[in-house]
């Protein structure tokens, strides 16, 4: 999980699917089920708040934000009372009915929007490093043969249990919005993993790198 705090009143967290399977829920139960939505939001809530001190202490606003490979939320507490207006009676139960709805009708309109427009562009935390997987190596052939801007990377092609895996070290020079875009490329053609470099270091078997798409293309050809 990513979290960013944007100010005192707001912050963003952003949790790939394979993050929010790891906390025992299912991508689907966050729109579908009304209770498993809100024990999710809340335990999230939860988390934030041992490493950010986000206390709720009133209304919220609620932005959510469903890419391909998962899930951003941006989380603002209300200033004033005169921001958003509840009656005093409301109760903590009805409040989270409230998120509840809020959060399955935000994530069902934003992956619509998504999944129409483009793969994903959110990617999960990237320092200076990125690993995806290749389903086939017709993958492979075909993210070596696609255009794309140039940029500083150094790159390996492993081999892992008949799997292809893609290892990318960024130059630290990079802005973070042309590392961004370079996953994007990626991810168009392979999936993120959870794979570790040293793990892929240890028992993977480096089959091509320096360049991987050129070389790729030169013992491939389409």
């Amino acid at each position: 999980m990513r979290i960013e705090r944007v100010n005192d009143t707001t912050l963003k967290f952003y949790l790939t699917y394979a993050d929010i399977e790891a906390r025992g829920f299912q991508r689907d139960e966050l729109w579908t089920n009304r209770k498993a939505g809100e024990a999710f939001f809340w335990s999230m809530m939860e988390e934030i708040n041992e490493e950010e001190e986000f206390f709720v202490e009133g209304p919220l606003w609620i932005q959510v934000h469903a890419f391909d490979k998962g899930i951003e939320f941006v989380v603002t507490k209300s200033k004033h009372d005169d921001v958003l207006h509840l009656p005093e009676e409301e109760s903590a139960e009805n409040l989270e009915y409230h998120v509840s709805e809020f959060l399955s009708k935000s994530v069902q309109d934003e992956k619509a929007i998504r999944d129409l427009l483009m793969k994903a562009a959110a990617v999960n935390d990237i320092d200076n490093e990125f690993i995806a997987h290749f389903k086939s190596l017709e993958d492979v052939i075909q993210f070596s043969y696609a255009d794309h801007v140039h940029v500083d990377i150094e790159d390996l092609l492993y081999m892992y249990e008949g799997k292809y895996y893609y290892y990318v070290h960024f130059d630290e020079r990079l802005s973070d919005e042309a590392v961004h875009t370079y996953v994007a490329h990626i991810l168009e053609y392979a999936n993120e993993t959870r794979i570790s470099s040293e793990q892929l270091e240890e028992y993977g078997k480096v089959v091509m790198s320096h360049n991987v798409k050129h070389q790729v293309r030169k013992y491939f050809k389409q």
